[in-house]
Parts: structure tokens; sequence; C-alpha cells
């Protein structure tokens, strides 16, 4: 759902997400995902928020509010939870099983 700012918000996206499929994907993929969406649309002056259907935020991407196309943006949220940090335990771990 795209929010215009006609209201006095911010332009946005907001991002209703299937949460199994959310969950599948490690950290670094929701990360790159949320960075390049939010690339594209920052653009045309819009940050980027994903949600489950409970309507629980799992990522934002954030941009300030600026009147040049130099606006700074971030990625100010991004949810951890589901497969491990980097989508499983590395090599060769000390941590027992």
């Amino acid at each position: 759902m795209a929010h215009q700012g006609t209201d006095g918000t911010p332009r946005r996206v907001d991002l209703i997400i299937n949460q199994p499929v959310w969950n599948a994907i490690n950290y670094l993929q929701r990360y790159t995902f949320l960075n390049q969406f939010g690339t594209e649309l920052r653009q045309d002056g819009y940050s980027v928020r994903v949600f489950n259907r409970q309507a629980d935020l799992l990522g934002a991407y954030i941009c300030e509010p600026a009147a040049d196309t130099a606006r700074q943006c971030s990625i100010e949220e991004l949810s951890s939870t589901g497969r491990g940090a980097f989508g499983g335990r590395p090599r060769n771990s000390l941590i027992p099983r």
C-alpha cells in the first residue's frame, strides 16, 4: 500500500509479506531485499516498511525528508527472527551441537 503523504505524513510504501517466506530467508537476504527495494523507491521520495499479516513491523528503510535529491536513508529496523542471522552454523564451529 502506498501512502502519498498528502495528509502530512511521510511518503511511504507498506508491504505485507508472507511470514513463512520471510522466516525462510536469512538476515543478509532480508537486508538485501529491503535495501534494494528501498533504494528504488527513494528515487521517488518514498520510504519502505515491511509488515506481516499481524501488523508486526519486520523491517523499515526510512528516508529523511529533504528538499533536494540527496535524501539520507537507512535501514532502521530489521527482524532477525526465523533462521539464523547468517543462515546457519559456521563450518568447524566450536559450539557443541
